[in-house]
């Protein structure tokens, strides 16, 4: 097979999607001229769509033994380590990549994705905002600009590139949801007309239907119309959930082993740690939607405080130690193997949030790492990294059942298959309740838990105490939390450029009778606890 054979058939079966044809036709290739570097390349294209991303790298990495300054090679070994969650290789990628000469569009969107999930949204608004001067017209590299204009509170932009999104691509569910989204402090219907229609078109997928679904949610709220709101959202919720391989008992048995395995946590010095860390850990941890944005903003306002956002580093950390290669970041197997050893997750979780640290002030004492989920980490980090500092969040649990449900997470992300069905949410908050009120048994005074009602009802008392707990000098520039221009990539990254508003506190009552699963539920579960 010669080169051009190869080029014209690899291109074929890639536009197609026969991936067993394109690694047939890469092996053949290489038992010819094994230094064709496109038949390694496009063999990890194929193995990365598989799912078999250490053997995406390893294919990629050889294709770059040939032809090392490869732009498109290095653009794509960046998505792989990005996806694989090793962000220091993929920052080194995706700069080599920059540095070498990106030319293409694709490469730049490419690019664009992996600097936001590395939090370096400067780079990523200037790829994207170069990608959309090469391709004005492709709705994929327009979304991706407006959404990171959208983190760095470039709203009005945001907008704009959001509306050509559905001018481009008028049956674009997702740009209509990104819109709903971005206007959630000021709700528009100025594209119900075209929502609605869209949503009874035949074939629609269950993606398009949720994101429609969610978007003519806030309309219908908006106008009080809570029955026919909620309506519409179960059925696109629940129809989406029969696809899904999920049942509660899956995330019970997670919050379990957490509970059974951090009965005690005493501290244990890493010998292997540095000896005076530049900076503390503080872990703002909580259910999603239950005000962690909020106070990250709040404390972000210090000059003291920086932060790295939401990472992924501290659970494939644990998963890294124990040694464990299923697909899950956290598992009560995981937890299990790794919560009564002593192992050095001080210096593997500062080791692998290094490049991140770079970006942080020099006057900054704390950074924030600020994942929600990291909630089910607390043992870990109270045991192994003891200088560190957590701020636990918790909301009225009718208004968290209601703040999950009426939220679409990334449908990619199975930490949040239990948003999917109403009962299953209340089922998943009653457990987080639970774990809370162990969390504050066994650490007590080593960890700061507060209520988002308390932020909303006395903002300068409740921001003077964490402030204090920090053992900083209080600066009242926390109290302008809203003016804060750092970037926010989070689904409340519109609402914290606003006041504080106190709208969203007992909101589940406006729905009455119709939520009434959701508190049985609850109660059913020994929760009666209510704060708004």
């Amino acid at each position: 097979m010669n080169s051009t054979d190869f080029d014209s058939a690899s291109a074929k079966a890639l536009r197609i999607g026969n991936f067993r044809q394109l690694v047939a036709l890469c092996r053949a290739m290489r038992s010819e001229n094994p230094l064709y570097a496109d038949a390694w390349f496009l063999e990890s294209v194929a193995a990365e769509v598989g799912g078999n991303l250490p053997a995406a790298l390893k294919l990629v990495d050889r294709a770059l033994e040939i032809d090392r300054a490869n732009p498109e090679y290095l653009t794509q070994k960046a998505r792989y380590h990005s996806s694989a969650n090793q962000d220091a290789e993929a920052g080194n990628a995706a700069d080599m990549a920059v540095s070498v000469g990106v030319r293409s569009s694709q490469s730049m969107n490419t690019l664009g994705v992996v600097y936001t999930r590395l939090g370096r949204h400067e780079n990523a608004l200037n790829l994207l905002i170069q990608a959309a001067d090469l391709k004005p017209a492709d709705p994929e590299v327009i979304f991706n600009l407006a959404a990171s204009m959208q983190f760095m509170g470039r709203h009005d932009d945001a907008r704009k590139n959001y509306e050509r999104v559905t001018q481009l691509q008028p049956d674009n569910a997702r740009g209509y949801w990104a819109l709903s989204e971005l206007e959630k402090v000021d709700v528009s219907d100025r594209h119900e007309r075209s929502m609605r229609a869209l949503a009874q078109r035949p074939g629609l997928s269950d993606r398009d239907e949720l994101y429609l679904a969610h978007a003519l949610f806030r309309i219908d709220e908006s106008r009080g119309e809570y029955s026919a709101a909620l309506t519409r959202l179960r059925a696109a919720k629940n129809r989406r959930r029969k696809s899904l391989r999920y049942e509660f008992d899956q995330d019970a048995a997670l919050f379990n082993a957490v509970i059974e395995s951090f009965m005690t946590v005493q501290p244990t010095k890493d010998e292997h740690a540095p000896r005076v860390p530049l900076r503390t850990p503080l872990f703002v941890v909580g259910l999603p939607r239950t005000g962690t944005t909020l106070v990250e903003q709040i404390l972000t306002a210090h000059s003291k405080v920086a932060s790295l956002g939401e990472l992924q580093d501290l659970p494939t950390a644990v998963k890294r130690l124990s040694g464990d290669t299923g697909s899950k970041v956290i598992s009560p197997k995981i937890i299990e193997s790794t919560a009564r050893g002593a192992i050095p997750l001080e210096r593997v979780y500062l080791d692998s949030i290094a490049p991140r640290l770079k970006n942080v002030p020099p006057e900054a004492s704390y950074f924030i790492d600020k994942t929600p989920l990291n909630v089910f980490m607390l043992g870990y980090v109270m045991r192994f990294m003891p200088r560190a500092k957590v701020i636990l969040l918790r909301r009225d649990p009718m208004d968290a059942v209601l703040s999950n449900y009426r939220q679409l997470f990334s449908a990619d992300y199975s930490y949040y298959n239990y948003s999917y069905d109403l009962e299953d949410t209340a089922s998943y908050v009653a457990a987080f309740e639970t774990l809370v009120e162990h969390w504050k048994a066994v650490l007590g005074d080593r960890m700061l838990a507060i209520d988002y009602e308390q932020i909303v009802g006395e903002p300068e008392s409740l921001s003077r105490a964490m402030i204090d707990y920090l053992g900083l000098d209080w600066e009242p520039s926390c109290l302008r939390f809203f003016e804060n221009k750092r970037a926010v990539a989070t689904p409340s990254a519109s609402q914290v450029r606003t006041p504080v508003y106190s709208s969203a506190v007992g909101r589940w009552r406006k729905y009455g009778s119709i939520l009434e699963p959701a508190k049985r539920k609850l109660a059913e579960l020994g929760i009666t606890r209510s704060a708004s």
